[in-house]
């Protein structure tokens, strides 16, 4: 945006009024960005998407919190951990294809949102954002 105005020679304005344009197109990337890969979702991943965001009742759940826990000390108990965990993530069948387009920046930083953010959080946010940001993360 910013080059275009310069090679038309307009004088730029300040930067109190360009922020915000950036901010409002941001969001709607991200917004786009979100409906695109929450449209990839079928009925059954959604639900199970949603099962990960629900508090783990007994030991053996496997949820959010479970995912995101530090896998701990080398060794076979580690290892075997690691395999459950890459054995639920590939258990959802996500399509690559859903990320077509959209910025690998941009995933990169929704994935930093969706492992900052706690699963309460996420459970409580609207379920396309929930959705959307879940994905990038796995």
């Amino acid at each position: 945006m910013l080059d275009h105005l310069r090679r038309r020679r307009i004088i730029l304005p300040a930067v109190s009024l360009i922020e915000p344009l950036a901010w409002r197109a941001y969001r709607e990337v991200e917004g786009e960005a979100l409906k695109q890969l929450a449209g990839s979702l079928r009925p059954l991943q959604r639900s199970e998407l949603d099962d990960l965001l629900m508090p783990a009742i007994e030991a053996e759940d496997h949820n959010l919190l479970w995912l995101r826990r530090p896998i701990g000390a080398p060794g076979a108990r580690g290892m075997n951990d690691l395999m459950d965990r890459m054995d639920l993530i590939r258990g959802f069948e996500l399509n690559p294809a859903a990320t077509e387009g959209v910025s690998p920046m941009l995933l990169r930083q929704l994935a930093a949102r969706g492992a900052r953010h706690p699963y309460n959080t996420c459970a409580t946010t609207r379920q396309k954002s929930a959705w959307g940001s879940s994905l990038p993360f796995y």
